[in-house]
């Protein structure tokens, strides 16, 4: 190195060296591009071996800490600018720096400002990939509120979906979120018109958590939601209600929103009230104060509308008994009614005597709505008189005679099609049976009967077979008659009979209990153990505890009542332990109805002057939801009643209701008896004729 920063010191050397380069080059006739290439090394050397030329760099700055970022995001939050606070809070949280308690303000600053700015994307992002990192945050309402506000304002999209969905399904996360994530996806179906498939939502998540919390936050969800629907939206959901059923969530909540809307206006106002009180006893609500927050400013501010109600009942002469058991029932309910703030006015009237007609006439303005009367003589001298005019009648019979129903008056009363209409979805429904007969006696109740029984099956997949009459008086004639029908043949001298294969599989039986203990033991006697034996309701008057032979004979009877005293509806349990707690023994069917109609007409709400038939109709619509303490009652659009009666069959522990599933396993067994005893006694009959049976495959019988 000393040696070449010598030569590169003096100017002889350095004029030289291109020379001395030159010959050397061309000594070994190096090429061009080399000699050029050492030319160049050469001039780096010498320059490398000068003074060092000293170079200016500008100092690196020094790395800005956490701090100064979280001062400047501090600032812009403080003075409200939210563009600024998201920008810097957003670069923020990706500093390695922060302490968690800083963290978590920018966190929350951070999403705050997005949804402000309607970034509800970026606020989501954040949301998300903060609750993947602390679980803990799931406890926080202020990351439940932001995360439903901004997937709400971003509507159904794939990606909001699947993170719904994410959480819905998801049972590491509170019930409130699953619940408000399930509501949204509720209402997403509901905006994509799977209407349907929204109120199974709705369902699920009741049946998911039977805790009171968790469905009184689902309320008080749904309430929102239902609260933004347009009118017609809110009337089609509400459509959906079941028609046989207690009013149960959704639908409670729908009804709660509507009943809120009707009390805006002073007409609609006592169908409100109607509603609201409805849903305070009987809606089955998990927050009551949600039903209370809506009635109770409703009713300091429009007051409670009076409603009144007569009952025309027997309290004296024959039916004086069952008069008194139908007004036991009734008081149960006014008193029930009372404690739950309805004022229920009732006056009664006893129609056995005299001048209760007049009373009638002279009700005071507001009693428009009446039970009863109880007998068809009654209701003929009140229709006579003109009385029902203005009156909405419900009566305690099983049909009006030429009064047009829903529109002359209404029944509170089973009717004989309600009978044979459950007799034939035993049969016919349940078990599938193609063919039935009807053996009735020769008399207008029993023609009448089998008349609509003909009518109702008519309607069905099967087959009305022989009906057949008989003299209700004569007995002697009865065997005959039942051998005549079932084409039973007499067997040969010394021979077994072989039992009939009638073309029928059911038969109905309109007559009282005392004569189908005296037809059923016909059939049985000439063979026929396979027939499902169809009773009126007569039969539930009578029957009572059976001895085991009897019980045996009728184990394919039945017969449809409305009441079942060991029925566990809700209804039917408060009666129970009303009466229990006033000493007033066990209810019955005539108790069971006085409790049900004041529910029922209490329901009704007060009617306004210019009622008409098609408002009470609408009204019944509503009314019918309720629990019943006997057999379900509905009414169609026109007014017309039908009950959904139980069904017994006789035994020894008197009426006993019966499944379909065990008449089903009787009849199964009965029908292989026979067959066995078919077999047996063909065989016995041929060996008898001196034929051999024919020979059967390996294996026995296919």
């Amino acid at each position: 190195m000393s040696r070449i920063t010598t030569i590169s010191s003096s100017a002889a050397p350095r004029a030289a060296a291109p020379r001395a380069v030159t010959r050397i080059a061309a000594a070994n006739r190096l090429p061009t591009l080399l000699l050029a290439c050492v030319l160049l090394a050469c001039a780096l050397l010498a320059a490398g071996c000068a003074q060092k030329a000293v170079i200016a760099t500008t100092p690196a700055p020094r790395a800005e800490g956490p701090d100064s970022f979280l001062s400047r995001a501090d600032a812009a939050w403080a003075a409200g600018d939210t563009t600024r606070s998201e920008a810097a809070y957003g670069k923020l949280l990706g500093h390695p720096g922060l302490t968690e308690p800083q963290l978590a303000r920018a966190r929350r600053r951070f999403v705050e400002s997005a949804l402000k700015n309607r970034h509800h994307h970026l606020a989501l992002d954040e949301l998300v990939k903060w609750l993947a990192r602390d679980p803990a945050a799931r406890k926080n309402d202020f990351t439940r509120q932001a995360f439903f506000e901004a997937a709400r304002a971003i509507g159904r999209t794939p990606e909001t979906t699947a993170r719904l969905d994410a959480v819905y399904n998801d049972a590491s996360y509170p019930a409130s979120w699953r619940s408000e994530a399930g509501l949204a996806l509720a209402g997403y179906a509901w905006n994509r018109g799977d209407v349907d498939g929204a109120l199974a939502l709705f369902r699920e998540l009741w049946r998911q958590n039977d805790d009171a919390t968790y469905r009184s936050f689902l309320e008080k969800g749904l309430l929102t939601e239902a609260a933004r629907m347009g009118d017609a939206d809110l009337e089609a959901l509400a459509a959906r209600a079941p028609a046989d059923a207690a009013p149960s969530f959704p639908f409670t909540v729908i009804e709660l929103e509507r009943a809120r809307r009707l009390g805006q206006d002073e007409a609609t106002w006592p169908r409100a009230w109607q509603m609201l009180r409805r849903l305070l006893q009987e809606g089955g609500m998990a927050d009551k104060d949600l039903v209370s927050s809506v009635l109770m400013p409703l009713e300091a501010e429009r007051g409670q509308p009076v409603q009144g109600m007569a009952l025309l009942l027997p309290l004296s002469g024959p039916y004086g008994g069952v008069g008194w058991k139908i007004l036991r029932g009734a008081g149960v309910a006014q008193w029930n009614l009372a404690q739950a703030g309805i004022d229920l006015k009732v006056r009664v009237l006893n129609t056995a005597a005299p001048g209760w007609e007049t009373e009638l006439a002279d009700l005071p303005e507001g009693f428009v709505v009446t039970g009863g009367p109880l007998r068809r003589e009654s209701f003929e001298a009140v229709r006579g008189r003109g009385l029902d005019k203005g009156r909405i009648l419900f009566c305690f019979l099983p049909s009006l005679g030429n009064a047009v129903e829903g529109a002359d008056a209404w029944r509170f009363f089973a009717s004989p099609r309600d009978q044979v209409r459950t007799l034939l979805r035993v049969a016919v429904d349940d078990l599938e049976l193609s063919d039935v007969a009807a053996l009735y006696p020769d008399e207008p109740y029993g023609r009448r009967m089998t008349q609509l029984f003909a009518q109702e099956i008519a309607a069905t997949n099967a087959t009305l077979g022989p009906t057949v009459a008989y003299p209700p008086k004569d007995h002697t004639a009865w065997g005959k008659i039942v051998a005549d029908m079932l084409g039973m043949k007499p067997a040969p001298d010394g021979q077994d009979p072989i039992p009939p294969e009638p073309p029928f599989q059911a038969v109905f039986l309109p007559d009282t209990w005392a004569k189908a203990q005296m037809f059923v033991p016909q059939f049985l006697f000439n063979l026929e153990e396979r027939q499902l034996f169809l009773g009126s309701s007569l039969w539930g008057q009578s029957v009572g505890g059976l001895d085991s032979l009897d019980a045996r004979n009728f184990r394919l009877a039945v017969f449809p009542s409305a009441w079942w005293k060991e029925n566990d509806s809700p209804a039917a349990e408060e009666l129970r332990a009303s009466l229990a707690d006033e000493g007033l023994g066990e209810p019955d069917y005539w108790v069971a109805l006085g409790f049900d109609f004041l529910r029922m007409a209490s329901l009704l709400g007060p009617l306004p002057r210019g009622w008409n038939s098609t408002l009470v109709n609408e009204r019944l619509a509503f009314a019918q939801h309720m629990p019943w303490s006997m057999a379900p009652m509905a009414w169609d659009a026109h007014g017309v009643a039908t009950q959904s009666l139980f069904v017994f069959t006789p035994s020894t522990n008197g009426a006993e209701r019966v499944s379909p599933e065990q008449l089903r396993m009787r009849r199964d067994q009965l029908v292989r008896l026979h067959e066995r005893r078919v077999e047996a006694l063909t065989r016995k009959l041929e060996e008898q004729q001196g034929r051999t049976p024919k020979q059967q495959p390996a294996g026995g019988r296919q």
